[in-house]
């Protein structure tokens, strides 16, 4: 039997992460329902330029769902993107930096708006910065192991 390369381990780890994530985020019984916990706090938030101290309650609650479905569509395809890499070693490179690259924006995006947010009821901005080093380990572990002589010059 093969043991699996350092990479192919640590991309299905985080591929199993982004999995979770977008279970949790999906299925609100799965772990929270983060529409309410989380979402519609944070929409109250953004909203308030717009509509002052009182926010519009249905378009509220239309962005949070909306939101739902953006953010665990973008970790489905983040955790097809990197268990692709994971498994599939001829193009673990090109997926791995789709999929480690959208993750980082993700996760950047939510540590910029907890932090703008500075709910104390939602998620502190500063977990996010374990996730994001995680993120940018993994991603230098496969750009350092996984170079191939044979590699294409077009990076493919």
């Amino acid at each position: 039997m093969k043991v699996p390369r350092i990479p192919a381990v640590m991309l299905t780890m985080m591929g199993l992460f982004q999995a979770v994530a977008a279970l949790g985020t999906l299925v609100p019984s799965f772990i929270d329902d983060r529409v309410r916990q989380q979402f519609i706090p944070v929409w109250k938030f953004l909203v308030r330029p717009i509509y002052g101290d009182v926010p519009n309650e249905s378009v509220v609650r239309a962005l949070a769902y909306l939101s739902q479905v953006v953010i665990g569509a973008s970790e489905v395809v983040i955790t097809i993107a990197l268990l692709g890499a994971a498994f599939l070693p001829h193009r673990r490179q090109p997926w791995a930096n789709f999929g480690l690259g959208f993750s980082a924006v993700l996760f950047g995006a939510f540590m910029t708006t907890m932090f703008a947010v500075d709910d104390p009821n939602l998620p502190r901005w500063t977990m996010y910065l374990a996730v994001l080093t995680w993120i940018g380990v993994t991603w230098l572990v496969v750009a350092l192991t996984d170079r191939r002589p044979d590699a294409r010059s077009d990076g493919l």
